[in-house]
């Protein structure tokens, strides 16, 4: 290279900048092709060299950020917790083959056949050994018939009606100490105490229900009381008003209890230390009642069993009240208990039931003496179960809890193990109306609002307090909770949820899940068209203290509020003690609508990993289409949340942050992609709002639409935290198209099609996103972005970019790359892992095709790229304002093309310094070829200038405008710089070629 000579100096004759910036660019003007770009000659001698500018001062984060890898490897992935883990849970409870029972063996039993209950009565009483006795017709039970052990066996069959006398208290069998009674075909009605009462060994503890052969399987132990086909009816008592048992081993086989009323436990049945064995039979309108000095202590509307083991098969409980577990209660059971093909239906709170008790529940109720299980991230070791209830293959619907203060409208579970396995919840009634944004999101396929729903105040469908909960291949569909969690809510929990269905869920935080603390898994679970009033209307996630989450394969989709967290919301409340851990792989968020966070609201957690995940067609009313994102903790290398091969696609935001809004939090992104995302107003793809040490790593931004920051946004939050975004490695692409769907889809399918033929990051691929990113909108009031079609930067807030590329953005009015706003910080670098280039972006009607620096922003490049842009002032770059700095070293600006400024524009003082080894070739514009330089003091050293075109030119290198020239525009067409044009300001060439 050859030296240059010194600077030319234009004195300030010009009483506007911009008035003859915009009389020299007349209409019409047409900039000559690059091909008949000259060779530029070096300027004649004139004033003396302009004092250097100071090069700008670069923040401290941001240097620090730059100083790190250029590509850093993908973030170590959270392992997640085992289904295995939880393998044995499900093998705890007894196969279906084995709810059975041995019949009696009646071989060799006395028969006899009586016709009034005296001659009953007589003949079981004078038995000394096995009897069976017939009855038929209809008897009146005047006093009990009491069986003692004295018989080995004593059948009773009918069939016969048999009604008790009124006098009070009655009853029709009393059967005491452990022999073998069986009850057959009778109807018993109108008891006013306990019609069948069952008393084993006095003070005896029930025995172990379920027995393991070896190699074998587990069936019941033989009973002690059989009850076939037996039916009890409009009875009453204390405890049992059907049937009290204790410390026995009770049958029940095709029986019906219905209409019975206990003054406190167990309306149907009561068990207490027993095992009872419940197959193919009925409990319908049965009512535990406030009444005999009980009040709400007591529980179970068709079956309370305390310190027992409970079985039922292919039973129906409808329309049975009480204040906990109107159908069935299990208070401390012992053994895994067990629901099997059952189903449950109408069950509700008794009346009267107090507003505060909060203990209510709906169908089932569960209680134990306390449970504790954990999960362990990456463990399969499963700790066995032991006490608790399976429910396998049952069906749940209309069933309600005290709406009041109740929680879990079909089963409430406290300090207890539940399993759910091949379970359906089908809400369809409830006691009071469910909210109104439920109600209206809650609509069948022929458009009509269902009109019955698992109701309760908390858990809709199952509410649980410290306890363990296994949930597997179940659905719960219009479950409705006035509160927490419409489908589930758990406090204290560890939960596995496995391959199940939540749909059509509504509450007012948690429309399907609300989880507070404790240890969930979440697999192959499906949460659709759920809804909440405030948080959450898919999953609302809390930890006040410990809590750790893991969802693997999880579908959400559908789900609304106008709160946050349209999918899920995950937040850390409180300060002591608390911790959450979250991690979400390989799942899918789309369709969700809330106000902030459609697809997912993270607030504050400790660690999250979310990975491999696609978001997509999610809308937010006002902010975070994909994910809205705060944590105010410190975390100052931006490793608490970490998105890593995400897909952000698609998603709206009316106001700001179509694909991700940080409002505060630090991230780092590695390997995420952002396609097709809008927001009405400010970042389209992304939005830094608010968090100093948010990371892009190998991350794609391409096709998102916004007025400002089509790309990726950087902004003051409104709380005043500042933003700084570090970008490596990664892509921001054809962004700025116009905000219609389709032309957004246009734009994915012309850079999908340029992807397969073009390498990353080359001319060609530019060239396509720019081509792409020019696709028409289907909606001719759709526009494209206003300013900052790739990356936008506000005011006073800072942006680093190393070996990344702004490729094919497109703007209206300002920067189609890049747009820095007052007092903004760019800095441009490339590495070993590549050039930073910012090239193909087209600023259709404006400044700053690559780049457009407001007053007072700062931009540091170093070994970068800016070529193939255009825009009106400025085809690379556009500065403005005396305190305005570009400090290049080794930066290659070609083939860029403006009417002003081919390369570089500036306007009111700003400075242009370029350290070293600077190119700016074939560059073309009407005034300018390469630099338009307005006031100010710019400096080039070892630079390189050739083939560039100021079509206003006859070739000069440099040129000034002179005082003379203000009123002769158009007149002297030798000064408007075939290079360089310097109008009312300094440049120092050195070593210039």
């Amino acid at each position: 290279m050859r030296a240059c000579h010194q600077p030319v100096s234009a004195p300030a004759a010009a009483a506007s900048a911009l008035l003859v910036l915009l009389l020299l660019l007349q209409p019409g003007f047409n900039v000559a092709p690059a091909a008949a770009a000259p060779t530029p000659t070096a300027a004649q001698p004139a004033a003396p060299a302009a004092q250097a500018a100071a090069a700008p001062k670069k923040p401290a984060a941001v240097a620090a950020a730059a100083a790190e890898p250029a590509c850093g490897a993908e973030p170590k992935r959270l392992q997640g917790f085992q289904p295995a883990a939880a393998a044995c849970w499900a093998e705890a409870a007894a196969p279906a083959a084995a709810l059975s029972y041995q019949p009696f063996s009646v071989s060799g039993a006395r028969r006899v056949a009586v016709a009034t209950w005296a001659d009953l009565q007589r003949e079981v009483g004078a038995a000394t050994g096995p009897i069976y006795v017939t009855l038929s017709g209809s008897l009146t039970a005047d006093t009990p018939l009491v069986v003692s052990s004295k018989p080995s066996l004593v059948v009773v069959a009918g069939p016969a009606d048999i009604t008790c006398s009124d006098s009070a208290g009655s009853s029709a069998f009393v059967i005491q100490g452990s022999p073998a009674v069986m009850l057959q075909d009778l109807t018993i009605s109108g008891c006013s105490g306990t019609a069948i009462t069952v008393n084993g060994t006095a003070g005896a503890t029930a025995p172990a229900p379920i027995t393991t052969a070896t190699g074998g399987g587990r069936a019941m132990p033989a009973p002690n009381v059989v009850l076939k086909n037996v039916a009890v009816s409009s009875c009453s008592g204390g405890r049992g008003a059907a049937i009290a048992a204790s410390s026995s081993r009770l049958v029940l086989d095709g029986c019906s209890l219905s209409n019975n009323t206990a003054q406190g436990c167990g309306a149907g049945l009561f068990a207490d230390r027993a095992a009872v064995l419940v197959l193919n039979s009925e409990f319908t309108n049965n009512q535990g009642s406030s009444a005999g000095g009980f009040g709400d202590s007591c529980r179970g509307g068709a079956i309370h069993a305390q310190r027992s083991w409970l079985g039922a098969a292919r039973s129906a409980f409808t329309g049975n009240r009480a204040a906990n577990g109107s159908a069935v209660l299990l208070l401390q059971p012992v053994g895994m208990s067990q629901l099997q093909d059952c189903s449950f239906e109408s069950n509700q709170p008794r009346p009267g039931t107090s507003a505060d008790f909060v203990s209510s529940s709906g169908a089932v109720g569960l209680v134990g003496a306390g449970v504790t299980h954990v999960l362990q991230r990456g463990v399969s070791d499963c700790e066995p179960v032991k006490d608790g209830l399976t429910v396998a293959g049952c069906t749940f619907s209309n069933n309600t809890a005290e709406i009041n203060g109740g929680r879990g409208g079909s089963i409430s579970v406290n300090d207890a193990y539940l399993a759910v396995i091949n379970t359906t919840f089908v809400g369809s009634a409830a006691n009071s109306s469910p909210p109104a944004a439920s109600q209206a999101g809650l609509k069948g396929k022929a458009g009509k609002t269902p009109q019955r729903q698992e109701m309760a105040l908390n858990g809709g469908c199952i509410g649980m307090d410290s306890s363990t909960l296994y949930v597997a291949g179940s659905r719960f569909s219009r479950c409705s909770a006035h509160l927490l969690g419409g489908a589930l809510s758990m406090l204290r929990v560890t939960s596995v949820i496995l391959d199940s269905v939540i749909d059509s869920a509504s509450g007012d935080q948690g429309g399907a899940i609300r989880a507070s603390n404790g240890y969930h898994l979440l697999s192959n679970v499906s949460v659709t068209n759920c809804h909440a009033l405030n948080a959450g209307a898919g999953l609302w996630l809390e930890a006040s203290d410990e809590m750790d989450v893991h969802m693997q394969g999880c579908t959400l989709e559908g789900n609304s509020l106008t709160g946050r967290g349209g999918a899920l919301r995950a937040e850390r409340i409180g300060e002591a003690g608390a911790v959450f851990m979250l991690s979400i792989h390989d799942s899918r968020f789309t369709r969700n609508t809330a106000s902030f966070g459609a697809g997912l609201a993270l607030l504050a957690a400790d660690v999250a990993d979310i990975r491999n995940n696609v978001f997509a067609h999610n809308t937010a009313l006002q902010a975070g289409g994909g994910l809205w994102c705060s944590n105010k903790a410190v975390d100052t290398q931006g490793t608490a949340f970490r998105l890593t091969n995400n897909t952000w696609l698609n998603n709206t935001a009316l106001i700001r942050g179509g694909g991700i809004i940080t409002n505060p939090c630090n991230v780092t992104l590695h390997g995420d992609r952002f396609l097709g995302n809008s927001a009405a107003q400010e970042g389209g793809g992304l939005m830094v709002y608010g968090g100093q040490q948010v990371l892009l790593h190998n991350t794609q931004v391409s096709c998102n639409s916004a007025q400002q920051g089509a790309g990726v946004a950087v902004k003051l939050s409104d709380e005043g935290v500042d933003s700084g975004v570090t970008i490596r490695c990664s892509s921001i692409t054809a962004n700025g198209v116009a905000s219609d769907a389709a032309a957004r889809q246009a734009c994915m399918k012309g850079m999908s099609a340029a992807a397969a033929l073009a390498k990353p990051a080359s001319d060609a691929l530019l060239a396509a996103a720019a081509a792409a990113a020019a696709s028409p909108a289907a909606e001719p009031q759709a526009a494209g972005a206003d300013i900052g079609g790739g990356l936008w930067v506000a005011r006073d807030q800072e942006a680093v970019l190393i070996s990344s590329t702004v490729g094919g953005n497109r703007a209206v009015r300002a920067g189609a790359g890049v747009y820095l706003d007052k007092g903004a910080y760019l800095e441009l670098s490339s590495s070993a892992a590549g050039t930073t280039a910012v090239s193909h972006n087209n600023c259709t009607a404006g400044s700053g095709g690559a780049l457009f620096m407001n007053d007072k922003s700062e931009l540091l490049a170093v070994e970068a790229t800016l070529s193939n842009n255009r825009g009106t002032f400025g085809g690379a770059a556009f500065a403005m304002g005396n305190e305005t700095y570009l400090e290049l070293e080794a930066v290659t600006m070609n083939n860029n093309t403006a009417a002003a400024g081919g390369a570089v524009a500036t306007l009111g003082g700003s400075t242009v310094n370029c350290t070293a080894d600077c190119t700016f070739n074939f560059n073309q514009a009407k005034v300018g070829g390469a630099l338009m330089l307005h006031r100010g003091s710019s400096t080039l050293a070892s630079a390189t200038l050739q083939g560039n075109i100021a079509a206003a030119a006859t070739g000069a290198a440099a040129a000034t405008a002179a005082a003379t020239i203000y009123y002769k525009l158009g007149e002297v067409p030798t000064s408007a710089g075939g290079a360089v044009y310097a109008w009312m300001g300094a440049l120092q060439l050195t070593r210039c070629t």
